[in-house]
């Protein structure tokens, strides 16, 4: 008899964010457009999950519902790396009030995947495996923030975006009597909610020039599985019981910190952000098991320990280049084109390990439309994204995976679209 637990967890949870694809795609046609960079460039509709001090820096109410899809082609190891495509809905909104003569703002970012509402995996430490190509992008992602218009051109907002963990405890019971097998199982499933504060500054000087400064606490969808089974057999030799644990981090958001800068001239608007991102806090990337059985018999077990190299902190640049002009009465329209480039924080998988994670370049472009009617606005963004895989070997420099080295390359095509009114 032989009980199997497996190491893919497939979860419905509660809205969260944590390991955001939204940190890599951008939220919204125009920040995926323009690299991701315009944390300075003051988008109510971006704030919650760009920088939440733009919250209030809009004339009026402003939503826009729209679809983003995610599509990697890479290779592992020189086969597919089977990854799949996600797709999901989009979902802005922001809002200006005063309060006391003071200007607010509120701001919501929402991203719901269309097949999952998250979905969670804990691979073994060996297992060849592109790190953020494969679960991540089946996220949902939420923020909200609130913002206060502190006078001088500055602007301070703070927000939570949220995620819950996965634990379950369960107990198994297997037998055999009378020349028939039966089994039983009971799982409890617990859901703890987590939080991470957001915050930004936005400082506007002048109207060609805004500066903005954020900060994201970090989130991980920790996974914890505790198992029990109990064993009962005529063979005395095979009755007892068997504990298994199995945890880990199966997605990871790190501690940011970023800086934005926008120019804007004659219709043209640059922005440019940097990124750095607190990778080396990251604990445990991969399924780890502890296991301890009690039959009649002894049971030796094994442990394969694995190596914790710590995990880099990462610069990540970003720049987008924006031209507006008037395309016919009331009517305005922009093109947009944007880049930037993130270096992977895994160490090299030199011995054990097996994550790969190679570095990457994202090239960008987009469009946005605006129509300006009596007593609202409606408009249409897109973007295209090609986030490009830098080809990645690590040659491994142990006995047991000689030969065995690990390479991946690829492209991750991306896209967003939405329609929103402005009132």
């Amino acid at each position: 008899m032989r009980a199997r637990l497996p190491a893919l967890l497939l979860l419905a949870l509660v809205p969260s964010a944590g390991a955001d694809p939204l940190d890599t795609l951008g939220f919204g046609p125009r920040a995926a457009a323009m690299g991701t960079a315009g944390l300075a460039e003051g988008e109510p509709l971006e704030a919650a999950h760009g920088n939440p001090a733009a919250a209030g820096t809009g004339a009026g109410f402003r939503a826009a519902l729209g679809w983003l899809f995610a599509a990697p082609v890479a290779t592992l190891n020189g086969g597919d790396a089977d990854l799949g495509a996600a797709h999901g809905v989009l979902l802005g909104a922001a809002v200006p009030f005063e309060l006391f003569g003071v200007r607010f703002g509120a701001a919501l970012a929402l991203h719901v995947p269309d097949r999952f509402l998250a979905r969670a995996a804990l691979p073994g430490g060996t297992e060849p495996r592109l790190l953020r190509w494969s679960d991540w992008i089946h996220r949902t992602s939420a923020s909200a923030v609130l913002s206060v218009d502190a006078g001088g051109g500055f602007s301070l907002g703070a927000g939570i975006a949220v995620l819950a963990d996965a634990s379950a405890r369960g107990t198994i019971e297997i037998g055999a009597a009378g020349g028939e097998t039966w089994g039983a199982a009971d799982v409890e499933l617990a859901m703890p909610l987590r939080a991470a504060p957001l915050a930004g500054l936005l400082f506007r000087p002048t109207p060609w020039l805004s500066l903005g400064l954020t900060f994201r606490g970090e989130l991980s969808m920790d996974v914890e599985l505790d198992v029990r089974a109990d064993a009962d057999f005529a063979d005395e030799s095979l009755a007892g019981a068997a504990r298994t644990r199995l945890h880990g981090t199966s997605t990871y958001s790190p501690r940011t910190l970023a800086f934005g800068l926008t120019g804007r001239w004659a219709g043209f608007t640059l922005d440019v952000d940097v990124a750095w991102n607190g990778w080396s806090g990251i604990d445990l990337p991969f399924a780890q098991t502890d296991t301890a059985i009690a039959l009649g018999a002894p049971a030796p077990i094994v442990h394969l320990l694995f190596p914790r190299p710590a995990w880099q902190d990462t610069l990540v640049p970003s720049a987008g280049l924006e031209y507006e002009f008037a395309a016919a009465e009331r009517q305005t329209v922009a093109v947009r084109a944007g880049w930037s480039y993130e270096s992977s924080p895994v160490p090299p998988q030199t011995g054990l390990g097996n994550v790969a994670d190679p570095d990457r370049h994202l090239v960008s472009i987009g469009a946005g439309w605006r129509m300006e009617l009596e007593a609202a606005a409606i408009f249409a963004d897109f973007a295209l994204q090609a986030h490009v895989l830098v080809p990645l070997r690590a040659e491994k420099d142990v006995p047991e995976f000689a030969g065995e080295d690990l390479r991946a390359e690829g492209c991750v095509w991306a896209g967003q679209l939405w329609v929103g009114v402005s009132l």
